[in-house]
């Protein structure tokens, strides 16, 4: 081979490199506008959950042992009706929440 004469990828390659170009452009404006479109919604997110907590009338942590609550209530009630149903008793000793 020549030293004149190109490989046919660099060929391809050259005959391309409008589209190509006009390509990686494209990908960087949607990369842009993607971008701007996260910091948007995270904001509106953020907002959201401020306001959110803001209206609440117990604070995060009073919630949060609140539904703790809740989930052991409800866990204790499942399974003595599961007890209930299947007639299985409790062992001796066991105290439920």
């Amino acid at each position: 081979m020549r030293s004149n004469q190109k490989t046919a990828s660099a060929i391809a390659i050259e005959h391309h490199t409008p589209s190509m170009i006009a390509g990686a452009v494209m990908m960087g404006a949607a990369g842009i506008i993607g971008l701007c479109g996260m910091i948007t919604g995270g904001t509106a997110v953020f907002a959201a959950i401020r306001h959110y907590l803001r209206e609440a009338e117990m604070t995060p942590g009073e919630m949060l042992r609140h539904r703790l609550d809740q989930g052991k209530a409800a866990a204790a009630a499942t399974a003595t009706a599961w007890q209930q149903h299947n007639g299985v008793r409790a062992p001796a000793g066991r105290v439920r929440a």
